[in-house]
């Protein structure tokens, strides 16, 4: 969640801080875990904004990081179907309120998109912008962000800045990336666990199945 209510900008690159994506994450609101503590710094003149991805590219880039390079996902290695069966697991313990409402590092890096933000409270007020790999759809993505920037203040020059950074994000789908999409989709019943996590987030942010 982005949250823009003057024109002022940081001068840091956000390609400069790519762990975290987060110039402010440390700063509140951002910083900020509950719904009513978001509410106190909430004003009308507060523009939110949250950034997603087409939902198996997500699944795909984080297994390939988390998964395959950095191997933290509940000893299954680059086995997709040990994976997801594990993280469905922990999601319904999560969901159902029986691990309280601390998520693990799995489920943080690995939830629906719709479960962060508070948008299951307040998704009629936050505007969407969907981010994709490709230079067209990073762009795109760029143009649409600077629309709310222009809205909000921000200087042209300002906006420049911010759409060439944009296009610098890293995140073209690698060929492991893409074997990982198909062999999700290719599995049928990998596809229907998949889709049991994720459908909702294809139906709320506009992707196709």
């Amino acid at each position: 969640m982005v949250a823009i209510s003057s024109s002022t900008a940081d001068s840091e690159s956000p390609n400069e801080n790519r762990e975290s994506y987060r110039l402010c994450e440390n700063t509140p609101p951002f910083s900020l875990s509950t719904w009513e503590d978001w509410k106190k710094y909430l004003k009308k003149a507060t523009r939110r904004i949250t950034v997603v991805q087409q939902p198996l590219e997500r699944f795909a880039r984080s297994f390939r990081k988390i998964c395959v390079q950095d191997q933290k996902c509940y000893d299954c290695k680059d086995n997709v179907a040990c994976f997801m069966r594990k993280l469905l697991k922990d999601h319904e313990k999560l969901a159902e309120g029986l691990e309280g409402t601390v998520r693990t590092f799995l489920t943080d890096n690995f939830s629906p998109q719709t479960w962060n933000c508070h948008l299951h409270r307040d998704l009629h007020n936050v505007k969407i912008l969907k981010l994709g790999g490709n230079g067209p759809e990073k762009l795109e993505f760029a143009r649409n962000l600077n629309v709310v920037l222009n809205e909000q203040g921000v200087p042209p020059e300002l906006q420049k800045i911010v759409e060439k950074e944009v296009m610098k994000i890293p995140l073209k789908l690698s060929d492991e990336e893409k074997k990982i999409m198909e062999t999700v989709k290719r599995d049928e019943d990998l596809w229907r666990l998949f889709r049991y996590l994720y459908e909702h987030d294809f139906t709320v942010f506009g992707y196709k199945l």
